[in-house]
């Protein structure tokens, strides 16, 4: 969990904290037994932000 909240903060750039708060509520969503009360996930980022995020770790990871 720590590995993957690692690499969304580091590829999200400036919808960090978005995007790392959804992953977050996701992660801790999927480990919940069925009679715990879950809260709905925050909002995802834009598809914009997403697409711009990608592009950031695809020139990073390529040179």
């Amino acid at each position: 969990m720590l590995l993957a909240n690692t690499g969304t903060l580091r590829a999200s750039g400036a919808t960090a904290a978005k995007a790392s708060h959804r992953l977050v509520a996701q992660l801790l969503r999927a480990c919940a037994t069925a009679d715990t009360p879950v809260e709905p996930a925050p909002e995802a980022p834009q598809r914009t932000e997403l697409y711009h995020a990608m592009i950031r770790v695809s020139r990073r990871t390529a040179g």
